[in-house]
């Protein structure tokens, strides 16, 4: 633990932490149907990300359609489990 804190007061100077929360997470006490609500909220956060990321056809940088820009091309999504 105190090497992973370590690691991590060296990182969020210069660059980006968060976390992920299930804002209505059932109401049950059974683990495993949590585990599996948590799962699902997460793949659907992970698949709007990747519905607004750049994505490349052929070398070329290909926006998203109806997707207003204010930045240039950057096809990369950094998501690390760390």
């Amino acid at each position: 633990m105190k090497a992973q804190m370590v690691k991590n007061g060296v990182i969020v100077p210069v660059g980006a932490k968060g976390g992920f929360y299930v804002k209505r997470p059932p109401e049950t006490t059974e683990r495993q149907v949590i585990v599996d609500e948590a799962i699902r909220c997460y793949k659907l956060f992970l698949s709007g990300l990747l519905d607004i990321t750049d994505n490349q056809v052929k070398g070329a940088v290909v926006p998203p359609p109806r997707v207003v820009r204010y930045d240039d091309d950057d096809p990369y999504l950094v998501v690390a489990a760390d």
